[in-house]
């Protein structure tokens, strides 16, 4: 079984997997007890799948050579780890936040510094996914930067879509058919 090959049939099973997981995650209600349900996939393991499927997606898409495929792939989870970093550092700022707001007469001086840090952080990343785009262009043809860019958009869809599936099946809504062809 040649690389090629082998990416496509490792895509062809994450894919699936992915989309099972969280299936099962929204058909698990919020207060599961340990007893009644087996245990949900961790955030990690989610990040893992999520990120085997856009690699799997890459090399498909962009039509990588070998020695492409290995150094975009470090490039990719990079880009990722930085996001999800982000993302949950901000999360951690924006409810601290709340929480200063709740209490009567928050101070100013605290308020100001979580606005601060909370600018700090977006600056810092916006410097952060530069460079990282920066470093992933300079692997890539300009056609395959712009395959890049069209599927960060089409990925991004997809996994927005199939969070709302989730949720939508979490509050009991009618599961639909066969899912849509793109």
């Amino acid at each position: 079984m040649t690389d090629r090959s082998f990416r496509r049939a490792l895509a062809a099973l994450v894919l699936p997997a992915f989309v099972s997981t969280l299936s099962a995650m929204a058909q698990l209600p919020p207060e599961d007890s340990p007893d009644d349900r087996p245990p949900r996939p961790g955030r990690e393991e989610l990040h893992g799948m999520l990120d085997a499927y856009i690699i799997s997606k890459l090399q498909e898409a962009l039509v990588l050579d070998d020695e492409q495929y290995a150094r975009v792939i470090v490039a990719q989870k990079r880009l990722n780890e930085q996001r999800r970093d982000y993302q949950r550092e901000r999360q951690e700022l924006l409810q601290r936040l709340r929480q200063s707001l709740a209490v009567e007469g928050p101070s100013e001086a605290e308020l100001g510094r979580l606005l601060e840090r909370l600018e700090t952080l977006r600056s810092t990343f916006e410097a952060r996914q530069k460079a990282a785009y920066a470093a992933l262009d300079a692997l890539l043809t300009v056609e395959q930067r712009a395959r890049y860019r069209l599927l960060e958009v089409e990925l991004e869809r997809r996994v927005q879509d199939m969070m709302r599936e989730v949720r939508r099946l979490r509050r009991g809504a009618v599961p639909p058919g066969p899912p849509r062809a793109r």
